[in-house]
């Protein structure tokens, strides 16, 4: 009996593999054919062909919703949202939306999700051009302090602009995520600001388009640079040999390949 069993548990694991065989090679054909079809589309000047309904199953959701993430622009300090792939460095403005009221010294915090970017540098904004000391600085890993100070030329009662701007680098390695980039302990004359946070949203570096999914839009997007239908933006450049072809459309394939793959084994 507990042969028997044995026998109908591995037979079980055997059709399991079996059937995942079968998709991933059904995937790959499927893959193929719309790759061919697309590109052959573009070269006779058909940018609009569709794909086959297949990729739209198999969309991968690259940025998916985080109850602890809020993105608003409300305050009168206000830190403004990016989205970001691997990699890349990037810019975080934080400005004053109609000050409350004359401004001749600050102080905040920011904090940012240390585990998935590097704090690399800022930049002053418009606002604080005249200051006579302005800083930033880390204070621990995912923390910094942004503070200045002027004897003139203070920031006027319902001025608008940019305070500054920080520099980030993303980390290699990520998963699709969401963070939050938060103001915090605020001193001085701000004090008595509102503030508003933002997100920091990592994508895949297959989400071209950056719409939230990795599907047959982003392959026409890289298709279209490379028959010169479309714009050609870093992004197309998946696999970051420096120039944009049919391989990098092909690992947006992939990459849907291996989202319907896992789903059916979940």
């Amino acid at each position: 009996m507990k042969q028997d069993r044995s026998g109908l548990e591995s037979r079980s694991k055997s059709g399991s593999r079996i059937r995942v065989m079968g998709v991933t090679i059904l995937i790959g054909v499927f893959c193929m054919a719309t790759l061919l079809a697309l590109s052959t589309a573009y070269a006779f000047g058909d940018a609009q062909a569709s794909a086959p309904v297949l990729l739209a199953v198999a969309d991968s959701p690259s940025t998916p919703a985080s109850p602890s993430c809020i993105e608003s622009d409300s305050g009168a300090l206000d830190i403004e949202g990016v989205k970001v792939k691997a990699g890349n460095d990037f810019w975080v403005p934080i400005r004053i939306q109609h000050a409350p009221n004359q401004v001749t010294d600050f102080g905040f915090e920011v904090t940012y999700p240390a585990q998935a970017v590097e704090f690399l540098g800022f930049e002053p904004g418009d606002l604080v051009a005249s200051f006579t000391s302005f800083d930033v600085h880390v204070t621990v890993s995912g923390r910094l302090i942004a503070e200045g100070f002027t004897s003139q030329d203070a920031i006027p009662q319902g001025a608008g602009g940019y305070l500054l701007r920080l520099k980030f680098r993303v980390k290699d390695g990520l998963k699709d995520e969401r963070s939050s980039l938060l103001l915090q302990g605020l001193r001085d004359l701000p004090a008595g600001f509102s503030s508003s946070g933002a997100c920091f949203v990592y994508t895949s570096p297959h989400d071209v388009n950056g719409d939230g999914n990795v599907n047959q839009d982003d392959v026409r997007e890289v298709l279209g640079c490379y028959f010169g239908y479309g714009p050609c933006t870093d992004y197309c450049d998946i696999n970051k040999d420096g120039i944009v072809s049919p391989r990098d459309a092909f690992l947006i394939f992939k990459k849907c390949q291996e989202t319907v793959i896992q789903t059916s084994q979940d």
